[in-house]
């Protein structure tokens, strides 16, 4: 049996599109929310140091999962927020919680995207997000 990364993540994130079905799902629910609470932890230490500002800037997110860092970045107030994700069951979850936001079913390994359709409203790409990579 070969490995279908599409079939997978859709299999995944329609049985448990939350902390238990991504991050670690085969470790138990509490380390995984745990796991989260410590990277979002790091993650505003990291901005307040840098002072780092989001109000004018446009999010790129490769792999969105279950929305964990989409919904983390979407708070910061970015001008534009793009998420990627090979799943349909991730993509349309957060286009209906963000509708004023873009997400687009993709795969990466096959696809290329342009990255200058982020030129909207006069905005420069200001943040990629993608802290782990498969």
């Amino acid at each position: 049996m070969s490995y279908n990364a599409k079939e997978y993540w859709n299999n995944l994130l329609e049985e448990s599109c939350d902390d238990a079905g991504v991050c670690w799902p085969q470790w138990p629910l509490s380390y995984n929310k745990w796991l989260h609470k410590q990277q979002r932890e790091t993650f505003e230490l990291i901005l307040q140091k840098y002072q780092f500002d989001f109000a004018k800037k446009s999010i790129f997110e490769i792999g969105t999962g279950s929305g964990f860092w989409s919904d983390i970045l979407i708070s910061k107030g970015c001008l534009i927020f793009k998420g990627f994700d090979i799943s349909i069951v991730s993509t349309q979850k957060l286009q209906s919680k963000y509708p004023n936001h873009s997400f687009v079913e993709c795969d990466f390994l096959s696809q290329f995207i342009n990255l200058t359709t982020m030129r909207e409203n006069n905005s420069t790409l200001g943040f990629v997000s993608k802290c782990f990579c498969i």
